[in-house]
């Protein structure tokens, strides 16, 4: 059951969520660069340990808003990843990627059962992980290498709600 539901994920069966826009190639090489290399990286040790790994996103213009925001999960295996919700901002001449939230999950018999610890964000963005890991799940799919990041500290600034306070 789990590898059925695992490959209709991946494979796009369900459809996208209304309010999601395409996201761009530059946009979700941005946001991983954030994930995977900034402030030692927000993937959790067994990811980070991967060569590659299967992605989906969602770029969503209508949660915040007036503001741009990216949506990841980040499979470690086909029933287990992390989430990641990320806000963008023109900054300076830079893109600042604002982590908003995050969270490990499991795929269990169709649901989606959240470790959101250490969990970054604030009430209000807490209440809401799993909509937001079905709305990547049903978002574009993708199969990036961590040898296919280039750097872009010149073009991008990371940032989470945590390293502002």
């Amino acid at each position: 059951m789990k590898l059925v539901l695992f490959v209709a994920l991946m494979t796009g069966f369900f459809s996208a969520a209304c309010s999601a826009q395409s996201l761009q190639p530059a946009d979700l090489m941005q946001a991983m660069y954030c994930v995977t290399h900034e402030h030692g990286g927000w993937l959790s040790t067994a990811l980070a340990k991967q060569k590659q790994w299967p992605v989906s996103a969602a770029h969503d213009q209508m949660g915040y808003p007036h503001q741009d925001r990216i949506i990841l999960a980040v499979y470690e295996t086909p029933n287990r990843g992390q989430l990641f919700d990320l806000t963008i901002w023109p900054r300076a001449g830079k893109r600042l990627f604002k982590l908003q939230n995050n969270g490990s999950f499991d795929l269990e018999k169709g649901r989606i059962a959240f470790v959101i610890e250490p969990a970054v964000g604030d009430a209000m963005t807490q209440q809401r992980p799993e909509v937001w890991a079905r709305e990547a799940m049903r978002g574009q799919h993708f199969m990036l290498r961590a040898s296919g990041i280039p750097p872009m500290a010149k073009q991008v600034q990371c940032t989470s709600y945590k390293t502002e306070k």
